[in-house]
Formats: C-alpha cells, sequence, structure tokens
C-alpha cells in the first residue's frame, strides 16, 4: 500500500477507503487515474469489487482485443452492485442482463425446496 499515490494512502487513514480498496488500486499504473478512481470510489460508496471492475475496465480500454476475438460489454458497477445485493438477500447467485428495452433477472435455485425458500424471501 505503500506505493500508492499519497492522496489515495490519506484517503486509507482516514479510513475513506478499505486497504482491500487500495490493494485493488494498485493496478492502475497511472497515479492520477488511480487517485481519480478513488475519489469516485469515496464520493459514491464503491465496494472493493466495484473498484476492481472498474480498473478492469481501464485496462482493456488501453489494451485492443486480439483479432477475431470478440470484446464483451462493460456492466456498470451499479448492476454488480445490485446483482451482489440481491445474492446476499436471496442466499443463491443471481445474474441481471439488461439492455434499452428492459431486461431479465436470473435467481438460481438448487431444488424445489430452494425455490420454495426464495419465494418466501419475496412474498413473505
Amino acid at each position: 500500500l505503500l506505493q500508492l499515490p499519497a492522496p489515495i494512502q490519506a484517503m486509507i487513514n482516514r479510513a475513506d477507503l478499505t486497504a482491500g480498496h487500495g490493494r485493488a488500486l494498485l493496478a492502475v499504473e497511472d497515479a492520477d487515474r488511480a487517485t481519480h478512481l478513488a475519489e469516485r470510489a469515496v464520493s459514491e460508496g464503491w465496494s472493493v469489487r466495484q473498484i476492481e471492475e472498474a480498473v478492469k475496465v481501464l485496462a482493456s480500454a488501453r489494451e485492443p482485443a486480439p483479432r477475431g476475438v470478440a470484446e464483451t460489454p462493460v456492466r456498470p458497477a451499479a448492476i454488480i452492485e445490485l446483482e451482489e445485493r440481491l445474492a446476499d438477500h436471496l442466499g443463491t447467485k443471481v445474474k441481471i442482463d439488461y439492455g434499452k428495452r428492459g431486461g431479465k433477472l436470473t435467481v438460481r435455485f438448487s431444488s424445489l425446496d430452494d425455490l420454495e425458500r426464495i419465494y418466501r424471501s419475496f412474498f413473505g
């Protein structure tokens, strides 16, 4: 963490960011970009996973995809956060696919009893 830019170290010292946030930001080579991401993370309350996703987006934006390899669309951090919150609440894997005309929510279950449990978490 001592390799992070001073402003990010200060955010960690003030407990605005955790050490996990800092470790994720170590992958950003440009100090200004890392600081910008850290500031957004603090102002928007990002999780460590959201910072990791943003770092991946930065890295993939700089590196062109190899020929013949389709690029996967970038998923907004808000969608990832919603998936995580739903998965925590429901106790199972959740996937959100969305587009211009709506989307699809996929909730995994392992048995009919598990499905019943998930149903009850929605409708009591």
